[in-house]
């Protein structure tokens, strides 16, 4: 394509002079901040129109790549800053150049510089411009070692997995599945908890569960067995947990501001845009460190039809990944497996999601199911806890936990679901009516 078919192309998403267009010029491509600064500026100058989306420049690459390079005449650092993250995040392989530190000399803008100082000096601001690397490349000699020892992570309250990943890390994105009833959306709910007894803000996305059903299962966990008692429902007989108003009163005030839910409400599911979007207000406002989306199966995925299914899913997990990394949280992922091969039990991480692509987006996949053991001379059925892949430290590992009905807890196997939870610390325990063990499973 021709520049003047690309100059044409252009004109729909930027604002310029076509009469001032000319990339033979030396003074590459001015992309400014206003149209002011455009009319200032003069040859090659340019700004996004009005009303005009970052993301509608990709359609301009043509135009852009036609200079030799792009100049961000941009006074203020914040706000050149935040331009220059919007252009790369559309155009990553575009040479760009920033000016000098005090090149606009006290100016806040290229039509203020021309009014002081003249025309015929505008391309002082040029002078020691600073040309960026190549966006996605480093100098190794630049990068500082990482410490494991030092690095944020939660902890998840079940001893031998906290020595066996060393906890769940800021910046990671933590992958779960197993056979529908098998507990993983429980567990999860324990692990939240732990992580706001460690501090921790945290927010959670249910596409299973409205608010006032998460927050009764929660409660229950948090409350531990200790603080819960029963109740006979009317119509079906059925023994129901339930925690005393006082108890209840104590653990709104201990994850007050410190656990949210991006509540479901009326609708069936929620889009992916959208869930990113509560999520990354949530980080930014309320401090959010440790997040959770369960399940991906309850999500409306974009392209998600027939054969892109799969790939949706996949995409989405990146962008969750892409989310734990720039801002340094953690973030949980519930998938559902297909069924394994005939004959075949254990889960493996290519039977995630219906596509092995979707455990390669997680740093860590572990996997709920069931199994067996001898504990005091008696054989019983446990949860089994499965470490597929620990991207921190390598190697695999299974480990078995007993569940605790009464409470909704797991917990290590051998031992009690007694935690103590940060609201109970400083209180007095109500005792309650005690719920017998049942068949149910934890769901």
């Amino acid at each position: 394509m021709t520049f003047a078919e690309e100059l044409l192309k252009a004109q729909s998403f930027l604002t310029f002079d076509r009469l001032f267009m000319d990339p033979r010029q030396p003074t590459g491509l001015w992309l400014c901040e206003t149209a002011e600064d455009v009319q200032a500026a003069g040859i090659n100058a340019v700004k996004l129109a009005d009303g005009g989306r970052w993301e509608d420049l990709a359609r301009c690459e043509g135009f852009f790549r036609a200079f030799p390079y792009v100049f961000l005449p941009v006074a203020d650092g914040a706000r050149r800053q935040r331009m220059l993250e919007s252009l790369r995040r559309v155009l990553p392989g575009l040479t760009v150049y920033i000016p000098a530190e005090n090149a606009f000399r006290g100016c806040g803008s290229v039509a203020a510089f021309r009014a002081q100082f003249g025309l015929s000096r505008l391309s002082e601001l040029l002078l020691d411009a600073r040309e960026l690397p190549i966006y996605g490349l480093v100098n190794l000699s630049d990068v500082a070692p990482l410490d494991r020892g030092a690095a944020v992570r939660y902890r998840s309250g079940i001893p031998a997995l906290d020595r066996f990943t060393g906890g769940f890390y800021a910046g990671q994105l933590s992958l779960w599945t197993g056979e529908r009833g098998r507990g993983k959306s429980t567990l999860l709910g324990q692990l939240l908890l732990e992580a706001v007894d460690q501090g921790a803000v945290v927010c959670a996305y249910s596409g299973e569960l409205d608010a006032g059903q998460f927050k009764s299962w929660l409660t229950i966990q948090a409350a531990g067995p200790a603080h819960v008692g029963v109740y006979e429902d009317r119509e079906t007989g059925r023994k129901m947990a339930a925690v005393a108003s006082s108890v209840q009163k104590r653990v709104d005030e201990w994850w007050d501001r410190r656990f949210f839910l991006y509540d479901i409400g009326a609708a069936s599911s929620h889009s992916e845009e959208s869930i990113l979007q509560v999520f990354d207000n949530a980080r930014r406002c309320y401090g959010a460190e440790v997040f959770l989306v369960d399940n991906i199966m309850t999500v409306g995925l974009r392209h998600s039809r027939d054969g892109d299914y799969f790939r949706a899913q996949s995409n989405f997990a990146g962008a969750l990944a892409a989310f734990a990394k720039q801002g340094g949280v953690h973030v949980h992922l519930v998938a559902h497996p297909r069924k394994a091969d005939k004959g075949r039990k254990a889960l493996q991480m290519d039977d995630i999601g219906g596509s092995g692509d979707l455990p390669n987006r997680a740093d860590s996949v572990f996997a709920l199911g069931r199994g067996q053991a001898e504990l005091q001379g008696k054989l019983r059925s446990v949860t089994t806890l499965q470490c597929l892949k620990n991207r921190t430290f390598g190697g695999t590992k299974e480990i078995q936990l007993e569940f605790d009905v009464k409470s909704k807890r797991f917990y290590p196997l051998g031992g009690a679901p007694d935690r103590v939870y940060g609201w109970e610390k400083a209180g007095t325990q109500v005792t309650l009516e005690e719920i017998r063990e049942t068949g149910d499973e934890p769901v």
